[in-house]
């Protein structure tokens, strides 16, 4: 999975996930401060529409199957419909109910309700990638034991992508079943 815009870990950030702002109680994504026309590429594949809101102006919606991630704010759009990951989709701006211009990244599970903080994952924790340590302390955490050599597979790949990967696993379906028979007891 790649970051929507290049120096996502080193741009300054506004509003973060949870918090509250003028306009709501609860920040549904994360503000990314950068100048009108940075290119946001698609972190993943998927279908890419294009909207225009009264509060977040002209939009675009990432469906990638499981999430539709939002980018608010925008100064325009391209190469949308079905696209891969690293496709620029699209442009910072200062669109809507905006105050100075930068990027609002919120993802939510399908479908898509605004009203329903829950379905909404902060995209910070969404786009980070992992460490091999990271990766052994959430084998550690999850599994008791430390990582093998297949795990360093997981190295550079997301949390969210690395948890979705070990609930197929039979491992985890073993783990998944005594504790089923552990809560009986």
């Amino acid at each position: 999975m790649e970051y929507p815009l290049k120096k996502w870990k080193t741009l300054k950030r506004g509003y973060k996930f949870g918090v509250p702002t003028y306009y709501n109680d609860f920040h549904l994504g994360t503000d990314i401060i950068t100048k009108t026309g940075t290119p946001i590429h698609a972190p993943t594949k998927g279908y890419a529409r294009s909207f225009w809101g009264k509060q977040g102006g002209l939009t675009i919606h990432l469906d990638t199957g499981l999430e539709i991630i939002r980018f608010l704010h925008l100064s325009g759009v391209a190469g949308l419909e079905n696209v891969e990951e690293g496709d620029i989709i699209g442009f910072t701006g200062n669109t809507g109910m905006s105050t100075a211009p930068h990027l609002h990244c919120d993802i939510s599970t399908k479908p898509l309700n605004t009203q329903d903080t829950s379905r909404f994952k902060d995209p910070e924790a969404y786009f980070k990638t992992m460490t091999w340590d990271e990766v052994q302390d959430e084998y550690r955490l999850i599994f008791h034991r430390e990582a093998d050599e297949d795990a360093k597979g997981y190295i550079g790949v997301t949390y969210d992508f690395f948890r979705k990967e070990i609930k197929k696993s039979l491992e985890w379906e073993k783990l998944d079943e005594l504790y089923k028979v552990a809560k009986e007891l």
